[in-house]
């Protein structure tokens, strides 16, 4: 008896849904709000890793080119002779 209660109420549930003014509804009064809500809130971590990422790469691009450089310098200085 439960189970068939059950069934019926998610079969209109689901009925109820799938129409077009409902779904309108739904997404105008819950869904848009949640996400516009969740947007404010991880914006700020967003923007937080984006900029480490920026800063990672940067740091890394520098560091190459240190690299680069140091050994550009450890190799005339080895073909002129001096260690």
């Amino acid at each position: 008896m439960v189970d068939r209660l059950t069934k019926d109420l998610l079969n209109k549930v689901i009925t109820e849904i799938k129409k077009e003014d409902n779904q309108k509804k739904i997404e105008i009064e819950i869904l848009n709000p949640l996400l516009i809500k969740f947007s404010n809130k991880i914006y700020p971590y967003i923007k937080l890793v984006s900029c480490m990422f920026i800063l990672h790469f940067v740091l890394i691009v520098i560091i190459l080119i240190l690299i680069i450089i140091y050994n550009q310098k450890k190799n005339i200085i080895t073909y002129n002779g001096i260690q």
